[in-house]
């Protein structure tokens, strides 16, 4: 009696590992026709943003060689997972600040020695001009120039470094469509959406393959289980 219910157990657990495993290849085919359209879509649309934006502008020479993945994958325990790298932030370039000594004191005093050395030369001017019409008789005038002067102190410019100011760090733009420019079609934009999806799908069909490849193992392990309770049952 025992004996049969172990061998009912076993086929009931048979049975449901066989719905789960048919459930998950359904899932696994489906999941291939989408990945496989969506690469198709993306194929279509860098093809349309060819046209549109000339194929010279979105080819090899257009994109640094050097380039870093934006995304890495992980292996644990037999799970592929995805995670981002660090981001390493952009140090802001030191600001170089144009510094000129204030000039407002030295040319005030230069404008004051100035007009009060034009003032006493004027005053001079006139007495020569008085005793001249005083002793000839006639009546010459002589224009007397004003010469203003003007002294500016011209400083070479100096140039002082600014302090670090903590400052916030700055995220590197590390999206692959600027390699083609600011204003890109929106068809390129519409491709890499594509292909970003349709990778990100192939990870978890990888996920799918290895729980497919778990449910065959232990459904394989209850089959040996039944064979062997059923040549226990045989008398």
């Amino acid at each position: 009696m025992a004996m049969t219910e172990q061998l009912e157990k076993v086929c009931l657990q048979l049975d449901d590992l066989a719905l789960q495993y048919l459930s998950k290849l359904e899932e696994y085919g489906r999941e291939w026709e989408t990945c496989s359209s969506d690469f198709q879509q993306g194929y279509l649309d860098l093809a349309q943003a060819k046209y549109t934006m000339g194929f010279t502008t979105i080819s090899q020479s257009s994109y640094d060689e050097r380039m870093k993945a934006l995304l890495r994958m992980h292996i644990e325990n037999n799970t592929f997972s995805i995670s981002k790298p660090p981001e390493h932030p952009v140090e802001s370039e030191t600001n170089l600040r144009r510094r000129t000594a204030p000039t407002t004191s030295t040319s005030t005093s230069a404008s004051t020695s100035t007009s009060s050395s034009a003032s006493s030369s004027s005053s001079s001017n006139i007495n020569i001009n008085n005793t001249n019409t005083n002793n000839s008789f006639s009546t010459k005038k002589k224009d007397s120039e004003w010469i203003e002067i003007e002294r500016e102190l011209e400083l070479p410019e100096e140039y002082e470094m600014n302090e670090k100011k903590p400052e916030k760090p700055k995220k590197p733009n590390n999206d692959p469509l600027r390699w083609f420019g600011y204003l890109v079609s929106p068809s390129l934009r519409t491709s890499q959406k594509h292909f970003k999806t349709a990778t990100m799908r192939i990870i978890e069909q990888a996920n799918r393959m290895k729980e497919l490849k778990c449910l065959e193992e232990e459904y394989n392990a209850l089959q040996k289980k039944k064979i062997l309770l059923l040549d226990q049952s045989i008398p």
